[in-house]
């Protein structure tokens, strides 16, 4: 039982991701309101990630999950910043990086 439930929630994360990738190819069209749609979602799915690897990390007690797990929390908050940019101050945020 929880194989089937492991991989129903295996097949919801990938076509979430995959009507996303496709919803975003189709419809963007570099707005700021596109922009912190795609990075909102970013940071929800690295956040996801993270979670993953660092329970996994716990769960094995393996140090390789938990660089893994401190690298995707590293993506989270670039993608935070990113918002914080988008949402807070209105403006695009700088590029390539800050």
């Amino acid at each position: 039982m929880r194989r089937v439930r492991t991989l129903a929630a295996i097949a919801n994360g990938v076509l979430a991701w995959t009507a996303f990738a496709i919803g975003s190819a189709i419809f963007w069209d570099g707005s700021i309101l596109m922009l912190t749609v795609n990075t909102t979602a970013m940071a929800v799915f690295s956040a996801f990630a993270a979670v993953c690897t660092a329970r996994a990390a716990v769960r094995t007690g393996a140090v390789q999950w938990g660089a893994i797990a401190a690298g995707l929390t590293g993506w989270l908050a670039g993608n935070l910043v990113c918002l914080y940019y988008l949402i807070g101050r209105g403006a695009n945020p700088p590029f390539p990086s800050i």
